[in-house]
């Protein structure tokens, strides 16, 4: 009888493990970094809030505009990887690993994308590379044998962001290489125009190139004196004038003033739908910190409503009164509309 017993406690406890091992590898194969996968979800979600905040909320609190609509997509990426590691950290299996892994590195892939726009999205893409690796290193030390996996992954993560990585750099490079034209009418590229901005057949000289690397006709983004005048289907921005003056701490700053037209159906907001950038030295210029908010500067955070114009101003910290170039950039997804121009100051 006793043997009988013993035979059979012997086969429930066989048929637990075995349950165990086909409910998703929660056998003890290695160590789960539970506690680890558990903060790393954590940053994940994080990171997707940050996101959601650069996209939508910065435009609207702050001076800033933030890095448009794009980044809900890695924002999601994040979220779900996020979520997943939580939900899988008891979980032993690879795939509890991978998942949240893959999570990562699609949002590493889309701000590689679009790390030629501005300097931010970079950021994102290697604090996405280092959660997609993180969660690669816990799978082999939890594996301890049996690493070709992973090993490979990695190699294909690594490979992939390099790639990634030269062909965005391929792209701006050859953004760069298009006219940008200044507001004394000249072409950066050498290209022969007149003192109207046009070229000997009257046709707007060369093509404009944004943040974006999207190519745009010069004649929707600068008038006959080649002053910043960007018009899109739901909006239209147009350079008014600029001034210099100083910071809170004292330092240098520049006022940009452009009247903004609202061309779409429904209020919008100035950030929703665009964003402006100062470029100088080589260098993006912040936003700066004034003691007193003017009614132009006002006008940048409230709703335009439809068909009403209004004159914005936005302030930037520069470096000295050597000049910088301004951009105006459409927020939309795809064939995003820009324009630029030279500013002198002084």
């Amino acid at each position: 009888m006793s043997s009988q017993r013993n035979s059979r406690g012997g086969g429930a406890g066989s048929r637990q493990q075995d349950h165990r091992r086909r409910a998703g590898g929660r056998g003890r194969r290695g160590p789960r970094f539970t506690g680890a996968r558990l903060g790393l979800g954590v940053l994940c979600i994080l990171a997707a809030l940050g996101l959601v905040y650069r996209s939508v909320l910065a435009g609207v609190f702050k001076e800033g505009a933030g890095i448009g609509m794009l980044g809900l997509i890695p924002a999601v990426l994040f979220f779900f990887g996020g979520v997943m590691a939580i939900q899988m950290r008891h979980r032993a299996a690879p795939v509890a690993f991978l998942t949240p892994f893959l999570f990562c590195l699609l949002a590493d892939i889309t701000c590689l994308i679009h790390a030629s726009k501005m300097n931010e999205w970079k950021l994102w893409a290697v604090a996405a590379a280092v959660l997609a690796v993180l969660f690669l290193v816990f799978l082999c030390l939890h594996r301890q044998r049996g690493l070709t996996v992973p090993v490979v992954l990695l190699v294909v993560t690594v490979v992939l962001t390099a790639v990634v990585c030269l062909l965005v750099k391929g792209s701006a490079a050859q953004g760069n290489g298009t006219q940008t034209q200044s507001s004394d009418g000249t072409a950066t590229d050498g290209t022969q125009t007149g003192t109207d901005g046009t070229a000997a057949d009257g046709t707007a000289a060369g093509s404009e190139t944004g943040t974006d690397g999207t190519s745009t006709d010069a004649s929707q983004s600068t008038d006959a004196s080649g002053t910043l005048n960007l018009v899109t289907d739901s909006f239209t921005l147009k350079y008014v004038r600029h001034e210099m003056g100083e910071d809170v701490n004292g330092s240098p700053c520049v006022y940009v003033y452009y009247d903004f037209t609202n061309n779409s159906d429904q209020a919008v907001s100035i950030p929703s739908v665009s964003y402006t950038k100062l470029t100088q030295n080589g260098s993006e210029c912040g936003k700066a910190s004034v003691a007193e908010m003017n009614d132009e500067m006002n006008n940048y955070k409230t709703e335009v409503q439809p068909g009403a114009t209004v004159t914005a101003c936005e302030v930037y910290s520069v470096s000295d009164t050597s000049d910088a170039l301004l951009e105006a950039v459409e927020f939309v997804p795809t064939n995003a509309k820009s324009a630029s121009m030279t500013l002198t100051l002084e």
